[in-house]
This record gives C-alpha cells, sequence and structure tokens, in this order.
C-alpha cells in the first residue's frame, strides 16, 4: 500500500511540474529563427536592380554579415523578453550603413553607401517579414508626422 502511494505522489508532482512547464512556455512568444540563406533570397530579391547589377550573391552576403555583426555588436537583442519596455530597441538605418562602409574599408574592399544602405534597408524588411523587427506606423493624429 505505501509502495502505491508513494508512486501516486510521484506522478502527481511529475503531473504538476509539468502542467506548470507547458503552461510557462504556452505563454511566451515564439522565437524567431533568422535562416541565412532564405534572408540572402530575400534580400537579393527585394534589392534594386541597379544594385543586383553590380554586387554579386557573395558581396550581398559580406555586407549582410557586416550588418549582423553591427546588430550583434550593439547587443539589439532584448535584455528582458519577459518585460515588453525592454524589446523597445531605437535603431536608426544610418549606423550600421556606417559600420559597413568602416569595416568593409578595413578590409580592402570597399563598398558604396548606397549599396551598404539598400542591403540594410533589405535586410531589415526580412528582419520584419519574420517577425524579429516590429515597426509601428506612425499615429495618423499626431502632431509631429515622424512619430
Amino acid at each position: 500500500m505505501i509502495i502505491l502511494f508513494t508512486a501516486a505522489v510521484v506522478v502527481a508532482i511529475a503531473l504538476v511540474a509539468v502542467g506548470r512547464v507547458v503552461g510557462e512556455t504556452t505563454s511566451q512568444p515564439a522565437h524567431t529563427v533568422f535562416d541565412s540563406a532564405e534572408a540572402l533570397s530575400f534580400v537579393a530579391e527585394a534589392l534594386p536592380d541597379d544594385v543586383t547589377a553590380e554586387l554579386s550573391y557573395d558581396e550581398v552576403t559580406r555586407l549582410m554579415r557586416l550588418h549582423l555583426e553591427y546588430v550583434q555588436m550593439h547587443h539589439l537583442a532584448p535584455e528582458d523578453p519577459d518585460d515588453p519596455a525592454a524589446n523597445l530597441v531605437v535603431m536608426g538605418e544610418e549606423d550600421p550603413v556606417d559600420h559597413i562602409l568602416r569595416r568593409a574599408g578595413e578590409s580592402k574592399k570597399p563598398v558604396e553607401r548606397h549599396h551598404a544602405q539598400a542591403v540594410v534597408t533589405a535586410q531589415l524588411a526580412y528582419f520584419e517579414a519574420i517577425g524579429a523587427l516590429d515597426i509601428e506606423p506612425p499615429d495618423p493624429g499626431s502632431a509631429d508626422p515622424d512619430t
């Protein structure tokens, strides 16, 4: 009898523990996965014709990696995923472009500003498409058109 009671208590504790973990997991937002092959395809498709005429896939990949390097260097991932206010990150497009230009110049493979800008813009569109970036449209009733 004691064995059955002990087994029932162990099973009950296990069920409560599993139920709690499942409940915590379902309340968390889905994780966004960055697929580099998919990202390259998306970015290459989104680039203007004049840029795709001048950049190879290898060059686009290099610029995308430099942009990701910028994102990683500046820790643009949320510090506390459970706090919505901590998830707000302000990032201007010029900062990553300047980083790409500087790093590309260091590697003796300089890049033109409009190429870097086009890749950053396309990669940000990819981030938004996969749900890794959320850009709220401006409030139409706002007095300031940039907010």
